[in-house]
């Protein structure tokens, strides 16, 4: 377990999506709200997969890189992962295809994921840097800056100024959930400390997982991490 887990984030994002709340967990940030108060529903679902042995807890060790080369020798039924991976399984001969992540009781499929972080030009950039910066930007936006983004780290542009070549397998993921904004990513509402809190909440999923605290616990780890920062 290298991130908070992607089920849960798709759970915690349909859940907002279905209540019709644009706020998500913004709300923890403003005062509003708290961690405590925001995941139980989430947590709950998401623990079913080890409390009725669907997944088990020797999983948490494993790397992405793991998990691939587990797929791609047929040792592994399904696994999450995102653009980074496809170009290695296309190649690898085997059929595949990606679904979204199903849908908990009372909520509907969702897709787990976010954009790639923006490129910045540094507010103490002057003269020849400031200038070299701006082409630099420019390139990237411009039609041969994105086609070399998209051959390079297969990302799944969704911007109206570029049409993006998507492998057949990818259609229906970037058509009815990635250009329809049905993707979640909880680090996207944290307004600060997202790494330290990301951080936090690998940790304290990998013990609720190894039966070491309870989901309660979980949540009430990041009001005190939170809390603390």
């Amino acid at each position: 377990m290298q991130d908070i887990p992607a089920v849960f984030q798709a759970f915690l994002g349909a859940g907002y999506h279905v209540a019709g709340d644009s706020l998500g967990e913004k709300k923890i940030f403003t005062g509003d709200s708290t961690f405590a108060q925001e995941w139980p529903e989430a947590l709950a679902q998401w623990h079913r997969l080890y409390e009725e042995d669907i997944v088990g807890a020797e999983s948490i060790s494993l790397t992405g890189t793991q998990l691939k080369e587990d797929f791609l020798a047929g040792n592994l039924a399904m696994f999450i992962t995102g653009p980074w991976d496809l170009a290695d399984i296309s190649a690898s001969g085997l059929p595949w295809g990606i679904a979204p992540v199903p849908a908990a009781p009372g909520g509907e499929t969702y897709a787990t994921g976010a954009p790639d972080p923006g490129f910045a030009i540094s507010s103490k950039a002057e003269g020849a840097e400031l200038e070299a910066a701006k082409r630099l930007i420019s390139f990237l936006a411009s039609q041969e800056g994105l086609g070399l983004m998209s051959e390079s780290f297969g990302a799944l542009l969704n911007t109206s100024d570029y049409q993006v070549e998507v492998a057949p397998e990818c259609q229906e993921i970037y058509d009815d959930y990635l250009k329809e904004s049905k993707i979640y990513l909880p680090m996207n509402y944290w307004d600060h400390a997202s790494d330290a809190l990301r951080l936090e909440g690998i940790a304290l999923f990998q013990h609720a997982v190894q039966g070491e605290i309870s989901l309660d616990e979980v949540a009430a780890g990041m009001d005190a991490k939170l809390s603390a920062l």
